[in-house]
Formats: C-alpha cells, structure tokens, sequence
C-alpha cells in the first residue's frame, strides 16, 4: 500500500474540517438529552458482571495477607 498523496490528505483534512461542526452538534445534542440514571446503572451493572465474573482469590489482596498472618501465628 502506497502512501497518501499530498493531494488525498488535504481532501481529507478538507472533509474532517467540514464534519467538525456537525459532530459538534450531535455530542452537544446527546449530552443534551442522555439520561444519567440509566447510565449510571448500566455501568454498575457491567462493572459488577466484571468483578463477578474473576476468581476472588486472583483480585483480593485479604486472602493471600489471612494466610500469611496465619502462617506467622502458628510459629
């Protein structure tokens, strides 16, 4: 694949420089009109699939510190 001449990328940066306005519009729209609440629990509701979903003893830190302590106490 050959690079972009000149030409393509100020026809590029032409079409992005006309896009900018609209897309500008359209961010301002959905932060307009989004509804936070259902956000909110959507990304509790995948945050807490995620943590779910992993072997506790891999993500808690508590288990391995309980069986050192543990460990330490019987000597």
């Amino acid at each position: 694949m050959s690079a972009p001449t000149e030409a393509q990328r100020q026809e590029w940066m032409a079409q992005w420089r006309a896009a900018g306005p609209a897309l500008e519009r359209i961010r301002l729209l959905e932060l307009a009109t989004a509804d936070l609440g259902q956000i909110a629990s959507a990304l509790e509701d995948a945050c807490l699939e995620g943590v779910r979903a992993l072997d506790p003893e891999r993500i808690s830190g508590l288990v391995e510190q309980q069986r050192l302590l543990h460990r330490r106490s019987r000597s």
